[in-house]
């Protein structure tokens, strides 16, 4: 699997997402798991509800907390690869 800051990102249905004081919580039914993310990995999953490309949310992750964009590039492609490892992110 090979992916770049082209490739396309989109959650999964295999997840149930709630959005609760800032946070995202994740409800995994086939592993009886709940993940709460941060806030950072929050604005990623929530990025993803629409099919974007990984740069298109690593620049969002820049423009919201005012980091440098190697940084925002490095901490998206991190979580974009955990998350579609875990089954709750797709790519295209």
């Amino acid at each position: 699997m090979t992916i770049s800051l082209e490739t396309k990102i989109h959650q999964t249905k295999t997840v149930i997402s709630h959005d609760f004081d800032g946070h995202v919580y994740l409800l995994d039914p086939n592993k009886n798991v709940v993940r709460i993310l941060n806030d950072s990995a929050s604005v990623i999953w929530k990025s993803a509800k629409r099919m974007r490309t990984i740069a298109e949310v690593s620049k969002i992750i820049q423009k919201q907390y005012n980091v440098f964009a190697e940084m925002a590039k490095k901490d998206t492609l991190e979580f974009v690869k955990k998350y579609i490892s875990l089954g709750y992110l797709r790519i295209f």
